[in-house]
């Protein structure tokens, strides 16, 4: 019976690491390529976190006029972990939120995104 738990708890705590926010947004990052239109991105990612439109007048065919922000944060595997290995789950897992951003051209295209970065 305790080599199941501690199985079980090995098994958790490596999930726990493995599904964070920060390995789903440089996953979904990976599936965004310059040139997919709105259209595609939103089948591909689904509906951002947040829109906004870039102020000014376009200089080159290449600036960006609007950004749509997806965030991520932490999966039920690694709330599992927590519950499964409290009180040690708390500072296993890694909570902060991940975000990335995706630039638009006046084309509708995608021009590029940002990195991913810590925080929304």
């Amino acid at each position: 019976m305790r080599a199941r738990l501690t199985a079980l708890l090995c098994v958790t705590t490596l999930l726990s690491g493995c599904i964070t926010g920060e390995g789903r947004a440089l996953d979904h990052k990976a599936r965004i390529t310059p040139g997919m239109t709105r259209d595609e991105v939103r089948v591909t990612l689904g509906r951002p976190d947040d829109s906004v439109p870039i102020p000014g007048e376009p200089s080159t065919p290449t600036a960006a006029v609007e950004m749509w922000r997806y965030s991520y944060r932490y999966q039920f595997w690694s709330y599992m972990a927590m519950i499964f290995l409290f009180p040690f789950g708390w500072a296993l897992v890694k909570r902060t939120p991940y975000s990335f951003d995706v630039l638009f051209g006046a084309d509708g295209k995608v021009v590029r995104t940002s990195s991913v970065r810590e925080g929304k």
